[in-house]
Order: structure tokens, then C-alpha cells, then sequence
């Protein structure tokens, strides 16, 4: 069975090329040597980078509805979010119980994933959200960009894809409370 996690992109990882032209999914487009491959029009991509094998959904699946969603967890303040897996630039930062959806997950060979890929995401954009603590705890949390965006907010367009200056980027597997079965 192929798998799907919901996905977005950060106004860091733009991509609009079909990935038929070359393009890469947004959640690995920046990162130079990037290989993937797609086994059927709408199936994840099946990437490989430096030492990691990323999974990571297509557009029409990127925070989708019925997708992987979560919350940040840390003891700190804040959590910073990276612009690749292990040693990347920090991109935002996000407070602890942040709803987020997934949209990609890296792993080295067959280990246990160790990072995902997020977005901060506003809970009443989830239909399955609107009105249940388990997807917003404290509701939406104030959110520090460390990149410049294009000064769209993030929001869900008339067709329901995620758009906008919306943060992402990788955490760790330990940083992220993922609800069983999506919501």
C-alpha cells in the first residue's frame, strides 16, 4: 500500500514545474543532489539525499484534509525549525502544542524515521478540528519567521491547498506528537 502524509511549502521551497520537467517536491527541492522518483501520477515521492530516504507527498496531497497532523513538543520556549534534516538553517520557530500537518519524513536506510517534515497550519483550516482540544490544545500560537516571506498570510485557497508564507520545515521525531490515524 502506498503511503501519504500531508504536506505544505514554506516560501523557502518553492517549486511549480511539474515533477514530469524535473522538479522536485517542495519539501526536498532545496537541497542540492536531491534524487526522487514517483511511481504513479498522486503516490508519494520516493526520494534519496545525502544519507537520508525521504518520503514526501505530492501537491495534491500537501496538508490535505484527511492528512498527518500533530503537535510540536519541547520543553523550551520554542522550537526552530530547519530547512533540511541534521544541520540545516534555522527557517521559523514555533511554540510547544503548535498544530502542524506532515508532509514528509526522512530516515536513514531502515531506521525509524528521525525527522519530519511540518507546517504550521491554523486549526479551524482542518474541518475534523474545528471545536476538538486534541488538535489545537491552546488554539494557534504566534509564529517567528527567520526567513523573508512574500507577505501572504498562510491560508487554504478556494480548492483547499495550503498557500502562503506558511513555516516549514524539519524537526525530530522526538519534537513532534503525531495523532494516531491523522485526527
Amino acid at each position: 500500500m502506498q503511503r501519504f502524509i500531508a504536506p505544505f511549502t514554506f516560501s523557502l521551497c518553492l517549486a511549480s514545474a511539474a515533477f514530469a520537467q524535473g522538479a522536485l517536491p517542495v519539501q526536498v527541492a532545496h537541497l542540492a543532489g536531491a534524487q526522487c522518483s514517483q511511481q504513479h501520477a498522486g503516490w508519494a515521492y520516493t526520494c534519496r539525499w545525502q544519507h537520508y530516504d525521504i518520503t514526501a507527498d505530492p501537491p495534491s496531497r500537501r496538508c490535505a484534509q484527511d492528512g498527518l497532523y500533530g503537535n510540536i513538543q519541547t520543553d523550551s520556549p520554542g522550537l526552530t525549525l530547519l530547512d533540511r534534516p541534521a544541520g540545516g538553517k534555522p527557517v521559523a520557530r514555533l511554540k510547544n502544542r503548535q498544530f502542524v500537518c506532515v508532509s514528509a519524513d526522512a530516515r536513514q536506510g531502515n531506521q525509524e524515521v528521525q525527522w519530519y517534515y511540518v507546517t504550521a497550519i491554523t486549526v479551524g483550516s482542518v474541518a475534523a478540528c474545528r471545536g476538538r482540544k486534541l488538535c489545537g490544545g491552546p488554539g494557534d500560537l504566534p509564529i517567528e519567521s527567520l526567513v523573508p516571506g512574500t507577505g501572504v498570510s498562510c491560508h487554504r485557497d478556494a480548492k483547499g491547498n495550503v498557500v502562503g508564507d506558511c513555516a516549514s520545515g524539519w524537526v525530530r521525531t522526538e519534537d513532534l506528537e503525531l495523532f494516531a490515524n491523522g485526527i
